[in-house]
């Protein structure tokens, strides 16, 4: 028990003397009140201020992040439009180079055409005159030969004509 009596004793001393400085803190904190509302009051105000300026900053920089999206786009979308434009452009110079071609193509095969067209009528036409020397009746098929000789030429007139 005598070892004990030291520790209670010194646990005293310090129980104590914890209570008598919590009682005078307690007793200064009732005259200071009005420093603690002060203090906090101008804590508030500061940050009030400093949170009104961050929130002012923060707004000029989303106004001008927003503003230079804007012309980023707007410059994007002038791109684009040049862009398209362009290749509206070629795309239609492309177009009319192989309708140029394709009808240059249709010329020569129209004129192969009338090239054996004409070799056929003047093989028709040797028939005939060679039947018509055998004293035989040609009047039907001379017409037809006449009447294709016309559509032949008409043909060629009106593929010419399309052609200019």
């Amino acid at each position: 028990m005598k070892k004990y009596i030291g520790f209670i004793i010194l646990a005293s001393f310090v129980f104590s003397f914890s209570l008598v400085l919590a009682q005078e803190n307690s007793n200064t904190s009732n005259t200071t009140p009005t420093l603690n509302a002060t203090l906090r009051n101008t804590l508030r105000a500061e940050i009030s201020t400093t949170r009104e300026a961050f929130k002012a900053q923060m707004l000029s920089e989303r106004e001008s992040y927003v503003a230079d999206l804007k012309a980023k786009r707007e410059a994007f979308a002038a791109e684009v439009k040049a862009k398209k434009e362009e290749f509206r452009q070629t795309n239609n110079e492309s177009k009319n180079e192989f309708r140029d071609r394709a009808s240059a193509i249709m010329e020569k095969r129209f004129q192969a055409a009338f090239i054996n067209l004409e070799r056929a009528q003047t093989k028709i036409e040797e028939l005939i005159t060679k039947i018509n020397a055998e004293g035989k009746d040609t009047t039907s098929a001379t017409e037809s030969l006449n009447s294709s000789k016309d559509n032949l030429t008409n043909a060629k007139n009106k593929s010419w004509s399309k052609r200019s």
